[in-house]
């Protein structure tokens, strides 16, 4: 692949992963899923200046069934863990 082809092929893959703690959104803070929920990633990942590494979480309302895509945190540098584990291709 060449150039920003790469970037494109990877924005369609997705992954299944259990968050290991509350996660939220990065940039509203708003609380998007709980320790323990099943939750569905985006590529690509982001690595943040201090070693984070943001990624996608996709969500769907539970009523009106309308998709929204959170910017969650995957790996927080500064505490040198994941925040989701247990990744798979199937939920």
């Amino acid at each position: 692949m060449k150039g920003g082809e790469e970037e494109g092929f990877a924005a369609h893959h997705q992954v299944y992963a259990t968050a290991s703690h509350d996660l939220h959104d990065v940039d509203t803070h708003t609380k998007v899923a709980s320790k323990g929920d099943r939750i569905l990633l985006c590529y690509p990942m982001l690595p943040q200046g201090n070693d984070s590494v943001h990624m996608r979480m996709k969500t769907v309302h539970p009523v009106t069934c309308a998709l929204a895509y959170h910017w969650v945190q995957v790996y927080d540098g500064e505490r040198t863990e994941n925040t989701v584990l247990n990744f798979a291709f199937v939920p």
